[in-house]
């Protein structure tokens, strides 16, 4: 190099410099990380694709979701049944034991 020109090896915005080889490196890398998890998030998003809509094709019309959720729809395990639901004493023939 020149000898004038000597203090530009040393400015920041030099090529050769080795931090700014570093920090062009770091750049590429973080670059190539992000790449990656962009494809994996989008592999998981077609594998999730195709387990929903093997799960909606396996069970029919009603969904995957919504045979787990039938829960809800039952009454609960407190209240007294309706007129047109059986007594647990009419379905098993003996009366329920009280667990006080």
């Amino acid at each position: 190099m020149v000898q004038g020109l000597a203090f530009l090896s040393k400015k920041n915005f030099n090529p050769q410099n080795n931090t700014n080889r570093k920090a062009v490196w770091e750049a590429e890398q973080q670059k190539k990380q992000e790449r990656k998890r962009a494809l994996e998030r989008q592999e998981q998003l077609k594998r999730e694709k195709d387990d929903e809509e093997l799960a909606r094709a396996r069970d029919g019309s009603r969904g995957g979701n919504q045979a787990a959720l039938r829960f809800m729809y039952s009454a609960p395990p407190g209240l007294p049944p309706s007129s047109g639901e059986k007594t647990t004493e009419e379905e098993y023939g003996e009366k329920p034991s009280s667990a006080s």
